[in-house]
């Protein structure tokens, strides 16, 4: 599935800091597959300012990211939960359309 950086960004968003060790453990590959690379912080221009990452979004962007059923429900999970608490934010809508709908 192709995701671009501010859908990667949203899911480490998502993520909980805590868990049990089976979920630290998805947690750590699914980090692993969507975090940005340095050599990408270079090539997207990545800075962080006042807290938050920008990039130059000039660039393309997209990476194809295999995600497992698994990561899939886990990150699908959390986006439905945001909805059914009306707490989803813009930034998150794009990965709910692609995982969710």
């Amino acid at each position: 599935m192709e995701l671009t950086v501010l859908e990667r960004m949203a899911i480490l968003g998502l993520l909980i800091p805590e868990g049990d060790l089976i979920y630290l453990r998805a947690k750590r590959d699914l980090v692993e597959k969507v975090g940005l690379t340095a050599d990408e912080i270079l090539e997207f221009k990545v800075v962080e300012a006042d807290g938050l990452m920008r990039w130059d979004m000039t660039i393309p962007q997209g990476k194809e990211v295999d995600l497992s059923n698994g990561e899939i429900a886990m990150i699908s999970d959390v986006l439905k939960k945001l909805v059914e608490d009306k707490k989803l934010h813009e930034n998150q809508l794009s990965l709910y359309e692609k995982l969710v709908e």
